[in-house]
């Protein structure tokens, strides 16, 4: 009952910030009876891209949530961008499919209610920035938003691949404070990133593609 005011709101924000907003995500009604887990992004010129989850996390499937089948890569003015919503940042396929596609940054809204759980998110949204060099941005839901959720472990971050061009050696760009509201800003440099998928210490993202013939040879749950 809330979406049209939630795409509202944040479609009215963009435009008076002047900025690319992506608004979490959002139990979204898309046919009689199927609700999908749907992320947006709205832009300052009337732009709007949206994503639904396509691997729905286990307690999801209590609350009736249908999962999509699309992964796509926006161009936005300052990068190409594909959202894997939580669950799907555990998923590596998700994230390599983007990187297929040319995605440069990788937009993670999560909402995880245990700190096992925000770990498990994050060690993989790491993961998925070493596989593909690319950028990710995991932005948390924090606190207690009401209703039938349970309180949530939030640390957001905006994260890298691990090499000696950027200075923290852990991939992490910026960090915010554990369980607090924050602001964290961060600057991606693309041109690093093409440098380092053709000459970092390890060039994961090409050598992946160079040996994709012997993935088809060796046992796979994926034909």
């Amino acid at each position: 009952q809330f979406t049209d005011a939630y795409k509202q709101l944040f479609q009215q924000e963009a435009k008076e910030r002047g900025q690319f907003i992506i608004a979490g995500s959002h139990l979204e009604q898309t046919g009689a009876d199927r609700y999908e887990n749907v992320a947006h992004i709205w832009g300052p010129d009337g732009e709007h891209y949206a994503h639904s989850k396509t691997h729905i996390f286990p307690a999801e499937r209590g609350w009736y949530t249908q999962e999509g089948d699309k992964m796509a890569v926006f161009q936005l003015p300052f990068a190409k961008v594909g959202f894997n919503i939580c669950y799907e940042a555990e998923i590596p396929e998700c994230a390599a499919t983007l990187a297929e596609q040319g995605a440069e940054l990788i937009l993670t809204p999560s909402a995880t209610f245990t700190e096992q759980g925000f770990w498990r998110v994050r060690h993989c949204c790491h993961a998925r920035c070493i596989e593909n060099q690319i950028y990710l941005v995991h932005c948390c839901l924090g606190g207690n938003p009401g209703g039938p959720l349970p309180g949530c472990w939030a640390r957001s971050s905006i994260l890298s691949p691990c090499d000696v061009v950027w200075k923290n050696p852990q991939g992490i760009i910026a960090e915010a404070h554990v369980n607090q509201e924050d602001v964290i800003s961060g600057e991606i440099n693309l041109d690093v990133l093409y440098e380092n998928r053709l000459g970092g210490a390890a060039t994961t993202f090409k050598d992946r593609r160079r040996k994709a013939g012997i993935y088809n040879i060796w046992p796979s749950h994926i034909k």
